[in-house]
C-alpha cells in the first residue's frame, strides 16, 4: 500500500474547507480528518511511511462518517 502525499494534501484541503462549518461534522468525521492530517504529517517527515495504521483506521471510520466526508474518503481509500 503506497500513500501519495499529493493525494493526501488534496483530501486535507477539502476537509479544511469543511471545517469552516464544524456544526455539521460528526465525531467520526473529525476523527477521520485527524487521521488524514496525521498521514500528511508522517509523510512529510518520512517519505517511505506507508500509513497502514491510519489507513486501517480510516477504513473503519468511513462506515460512521457523514455522507459529505465519506464521499471524499471512499475514492481515496479505493485508490490504495
Amino acid at each position: 500500500m503506497k500513500v501519495n502525499l499529493q493525494e493526501v494534501q488534496q483530501l486535507k484541503a477539502k476537509f479544511n474547507a469543511m471545517l469552516l462549518d464544524e456544526s455539521v461534522l460528526t465525531y467520526s468525521d473529525k476523527q477521520a480528518m485527524q487521521e488524514v492530517f496525521n498521514i500528511e504529517h508522517y509523510l512529510l517527515s518520512n517519505a517511505k511511511y506507508d500509513a497502514s495504521f491510519q489507513i486501517g483506521m480510516l477504513k473503519e471510520l468511513v462506515k460512521d462518517c457523514s455522507t459529505q466526508i465519506a464521499e471524499h474518503l471512499k475514492p481515496f481509500l479505493a485508490s490504495l
